[in-house]
């Protein structure tokens, strides 16, 4: 598992990205935290 700190984003951002994280991803891919401050 991967924590990522990703400090002051945008929320409309940080949803396409993590939608796109989501829709990429394998079985391979490792879970992610994304620590997030809107």
């Amino acid at each position: 598992m991967l924590i990522k700190t990703l400090g002051r984003q945008p929320c409309a951002a940080t949803i396409e990205a993590m939608q796109a994280f989501t829709a990429a991803r394998t079985a391979d891919t490792p879970d992610e935290i994304w620590l997030v401050e809107h």
